[in-house]
């Protein structure tokens, strides 16, 4: 791809309420669709544990008419669609080739329209109870859920994402669908296109479906609490927590920190980097093999933040491993991190994000999932800027806040019994 092209463009549908970011891409052989929708774990209330999930597993149906499912009639394009849910958000996918684009945007669309039948509703709570069953089997993802619980209780961004069990079983197909009009209203979702759209008019794509929801929305007040840094309150300490039938131990330790917002999150992720797997841990954990696998991540959220560290290891390796760790931070006091480490973890990180930005898919990721903590398409050039200009003390300012002493630990191992 070459490297001038025209910006992104970014505006409001006058027809549908959408905010639209639109880049073509003329040189691309794939076109990428995307509706990002501002609705994730940590807006909802305990009853509606699991809803934002819930609401992605049933807009699939869409509203077509002829029993034909959403995925199906994607794939009988030769289409591709796909979604996930997040603390924070939801987001909806299809990539397709250029003269698809089309019928392809069209099929997209009709997410915003589905149809919530009681058949659906019943059929998609027992597909999402038995996803709900294979990750209470996952020993990582049991130590990162109760980790992070453990970390900030109560607070929403400890909300699971795909819900509590006794939520999922209450609740019903008219709570679900008065649930999506309160969440999924226009002024809540972008739509991203990327890719050669030179033959697309996705304007009158939009004109032919109109408004979002139509005058059959019905008037709810949403109950849902977004999150805020002054209302993290962090816990300290360490929990040890066993599982019957797992084989290894996992460990997790969590601490506060920076948001999106925040632009020292830059050398924050810097640090993670050069402390984390990538250097330090690989040294230490890694290669000697004292772990299967050891991680340290920035973990930036919208007007939150926090920073994990996860390690896996043999069930009788664990103090080890706990010790060397405590010593790692520790010992990043004593030897901070030098200019060497500095320029290779900035080198590292402008090549990931510029490879991460090439295919028409790449780049709607990268705008939709910025659109919705900054109300911009992603600005890769000031990003990069952004990391280069990071200097020696202020990424070693972060060492002294994330010492082991001051972290939220948790352990899982196998039970004995």
């Amino acid at each position: 791809m070459t490297a001038t092209r025209v910006p992104p463009k970014l505006f409001r549908c006058p027809v549908t309420g959408l905010t639209v970011i639109h880049e073509l891409l003329p040189e691309a052989r794939t076109v990428a669709f995307g509706l990002y929708v501002k609705n994730g774990a940590v807006n909802e209330t305990a009853k509606e544990s699991g809803v934002s999930h819930f609401l992605e597993h049933l807009v699939f149906k869409g509203n077509m008419g002829n029993g034909i499912e959403l995925t199906q009639a994607m794939a009988d394009l030769g289409s591709h669609i796909n979604a996930y849910t997040t603390d924070e958000h939801t987001s909806y996918y299809a990539t397709c080739l250029p003269e698809m684009a089309t019928a392809t945007l069209q099929l997209l669309l009709e997410i915003l329209r589905p149809k919530f039948s009681s058949a659906d509703v019943a059929r998609e709570r027992e597909v999402i109870l038995e996803e709900m069953r294979q990750y209470r089997d996952d020993p990582g993802f049991t130590a990162h859920e109760k980790g992070l619980q453990f970390f900030a209780p109560r607070h929403p961004l400890t909300h699971s994402i795909i819900g509590s069990e006794a939520a999922l079983k209450k609740l019903s197909k008219s709570e679900l669908e008065a649930f999506f009009y309160v969440r999924y209203r226009s002024e809540k979702i972008a739509l991203v296109l990327t890719g050669d759209t030179s033959t697309l008019d996705f304007m009158e794509v939009l004109r032919a479906f109109g408004e979002i929801g139509g005058s059959s929305i019905p008037v709810i007040s949403e109950k849902g609490s977004e999150p805020a840094m002054s209302s993290l309150k962090i816990r300290r300490g360490v929990q040890r927590l066993t599982k019957r039938g797992i084989l290894q131990s996992h460990l997790v330790a969590f601490w506060p920190a920076v948001s999106e917002q925040d632009d020292t999150k830059f050398a924050l992720e810097l640090w993670s980097d050069i402390i984390g797997a990538g250097s330090r841990f690989a040294w230490k954990l890694v290669e000697p093999g004292l772990v299967e696998s050891a991680g340290l991540s920035c973990q930036p959220r919208n007007s939150t933040g926090y920073v994990m560290l996860s390690a896996c290891c043999e069930p009788g390796g664990m103090p080890t491993v706990e010790h060397e760790i405590e010593q790692i931070l520790k010992d990043a006091l004593s030897k901070p991190i030098d200019a060497d480490e500095l320029e290779q973890a900035k080198a590292m990180t402008e090549f990931s994000l510029s490879s991460g930005f090439e295919t028409p898919t790449d780049r709607m990721t990268a705008h939709g999932e910025h659109w919705l903590t900054h109300g911009i398409p992603y600005p890769l050039e000031s990003e990069l800027e952004a990391f280069r200009s990071v200097t020696l003390g202020q990424v070693n300012w972060f060492t002294p806040q994330f010492q082991w002493n001051d972290a939220a630990i948790t352990s899982l191992k196998p039970s004995d019994s």
